[in-house]
């Protein structure tokens, strides 16, 4: 039973990493497309700033979801106590 707890938590580390790797992929993607949008016509778009740019705004996003499930969880949690008799 205890390894499948640690299997678990593994995954969930897993998981976790990935979901972050997907938003930073995601906003990495949009910087790219916002960058050759507003390219004007006949120049080169300057990208590099404009996909870290995106990456770095989705992965705070990515972080505060993460901490938004941990308050989430945190009020979600039945407090213990004494019943009252």
């Amino acid at each position: 039973m205890y390894t499948q707890i640690a299997r678990n938590k593994r995954l969930a580390v897993v998981y976790m990493g990935l979901f972050f790797l997907v938003w930073v992929g995601i906003g990495a993607l949009l910087g790219l497309i916002a960058a050759h949008v507003s390219a004007q016509p006949g120049t080169r778009a300057a990208t590099g700033a404009d996909v870290l740019t995106g990456a770095v705004i989705f992965a705070v996003l990515a972080l505060s979801a993460f901490g938004l499930v941990r308050w989430l969880r945190g009020i979600a949690t039945p407090v213990a106590g004494r019943s009252v008799s």
